[in-house]
C-alpha cells in the first residue's frame, strides 16, 4: 500500500553555546541569547508552548600543562521548537 499526506507540524531543534572565564558569564550569555531566539519565534507567531528547553550544560574548559587547570566555561542551552504553520 502507499500512504500520502501533508506534514502539518516540524520540530526542529535551536542550540545555543557560549565560552567565558567564569561559570556565570558563560551561563548568562547563553540564557540571554536564547532568550532573544525565543522572544525571535514567539514574535513570528510561535506558540510559546511549543517552545521547550530539552539541554542546559556547563562544563569547565582546561588549559594544559602538568597540573591542568580550569581555564574557562563552556555552557550550551537547547530547546525544542513545535512549528505548526508549515505554509
Amino acid at each position: 500500500g502507499e500512504v500520502q499526506g501533508r506534514p502539518d507540524t516540524l520540530s526542529a531543534q535551536v542550540s545555543i553555546e557560549a565560552t567565558a572565564p567564569d561559570a556565570t558569564a558563560a551561563m548568562n550569555q547563553t540564557s540571554d541569547k536564547m532568550q532573544a531566539v525565543v522572544n525571535a519565534l514567539v514574535n513570528s507567531g510561535i506558540d510559546r508552548n511549543d517552545i521547550a528547553t530539552t539541554n542546559v550544560t556547563l562544563q569547565p574548559q582546561y588549559g594544559g600543562g602538568a597540573t591542568p587547570s580550569i581555564i574557562a566555561y563552556q555552557a550550551s542551552n537547547s530547546v525544542t521548537v513545535k512549528i505548526r504553520q508549515l505554509n
